[in-house]
């Protein structure tokens, strides 16, 4: 049985993978069980084991590492489909724990003020730097280069590969999405679970009306890239 391989971030993982507090407030707004996410949806459509990799918050870094982990698994016939997270998330390591931890632009005020030793042993200017030079286009550039390796790779072992992403300055004519996905999912009928829950929770990742919307529009473009 060939397999599904999704790799990504928080648009791409399986609700019940992941430990953040808000998607447990999700479940239990649900009565305890999560909706299926689109990757779960297409395995079972296409006939294929899932594999799914993705981890909520990821970089692009930590998204092409785990691809990197997993490459010599992935095997003929294979379907891979790699979901791009936003170019300004990277990366540091935190010297206590000798880790890496995600710095998210969108979150990292709050981490700033609340929490200024969440990453021990790096300069809170050091970040700032870091974030200001994420505009760079050349971040961009850095990411279609490891495409070409992927892709590379692809016709060496014959799996397919699929790109796609939320983030408007990733933008290639051989990606799955279109140039405003998330606003052309949501046109279509996509909720996010602010939506979904009627203000009763903020959090404007998919639900379960989302992920159902994502998944046939998926489906509908495997004629081109699957068969």
């Amino acid at each position: 049985m060939n397999r599904l391989w999704v790799f990504g971030d928080n648009n791409s993982a399986i609700f019940g993978k992941t430990k953040e507090r808000r998607f447990k407030y999700y479940k239990e707004y649900r009565n305890g069980q999560f909706p299926k996410t689109w990757s779960e949806l297409l395995s079972k459509e296409l006939n294929l084991e899932l594999k799914n990799m993705a981890v909520s918050g990821q970089s692009n870094y930590d998204i092409f590492d785990m691809f990197c982990k997993c490459s010599e698994q992935i095997k003929k016939n294979d379907v891979v489909i790699i979901g791009w997270g936003y170019t300004q998330r990277f990366r540091l390591v935190d010297e206590k724990t000798n880790s890496f931890v995600t710095i998210r632009a969108n979150q990292y005020e709050s981490e700033r003020i609340n929490n200024p030793s969440f990453l021990n042993g790096i300069n809170m200017d050091v970040i700032d730097s870091v974030l200001n030079n994420r505009n760079n286009t050349e971040w961009i550039t850095e990411i279609y280069n490891w495409e070409n390796v992927i892709n590379l790779l692809s016709k060496l072992i014959g799996f397919k590969i699929v790109y796609w992403t939320f983030d408007k300055v990733l933008n290639k004519s051989y990606y799955i999405s279109t140039p405003e996905f998330r606003e052309d999912l949501i046109k279509c009928g996509a909720e996010d679970i602010t939506w979904e829950s009627n203000g009763k929770l903020v959090d404007d990742n998919f639900g379960e009306k989302g992920h159902l919307v994502q998944f046939k529009y998926f489906l509908n473009k495997k004629i081109l890239y699957f068969l």
